[in-house]
């Protein structure tokens, strides 16, 4: 699964750090805003499970396989939020992460499709400092590894 996020995520911003950074930038300031109002000092699961929200938005043909059976990807940032439910955990984390994914997404896709408004454009100083490349992912296969105690021939 992990692969698959960081992957996806890979592809997507592929040649567009800046973009990324707005991604992340967005996330920082309204994690921020989040933890002072409410007087929470970490919010990392809150920040992962906006990660999440996004790959899973921007991914929505995609199934990801729990325990056996296939999730459609949109359903996924729930089901992990009925887990944390079920466990008694408080859900505040995962409802700010969708919570600030979501904004991220309606304001970077949705909007500019449905009404052709950019209002979270990349800002230039971002392009001057990450410039656009022609980088494309290529996922790397399984490595070869080593086997422990073993020693290769020199």
């Amino acid at each position: 699964y992990q692969r698959r996020v960081h992957g996806g995520l890979e592809e997507e911003f592929a040649g567009r750090l800046a973009d990324f950074m707005v991604l992340v930038l967005w996330g920082v300031f309204w994690h921020s805003v989040a933890a002072y109002t409410l007087q929470y000092s970490i919010l990392s699961f809150a920040f992962l499970h906006m990660i999440i929200w996004v790959w899973c938005r921007k991914h929505e043909q995609s199934k990801l396989t729990i325990i056996g059976a296939q999730i459609p990807a949109p359903y996924f940032p729930w089901l992990m939020l009925g887990f944390h439910m079920m466990l008694g955990a408080s859900v505040v984390d995962d409802l700010i992460g969708i919570i600030i994914g979501h904004s991220y997404v309606f304001l970077t896709d949705i909007l500019p499709v449905s009404h052709g408004w950019v209002l979270l454009p990349t800002p230039q100083i971002l392009y001057s400092l990450f410039p656009p490349s022609t980088y494309r992912f290529r996922p790397v296969p399984p490595g070869q590894g080593r086997v422990l105690g073993r020693r290769d021939a020199d």
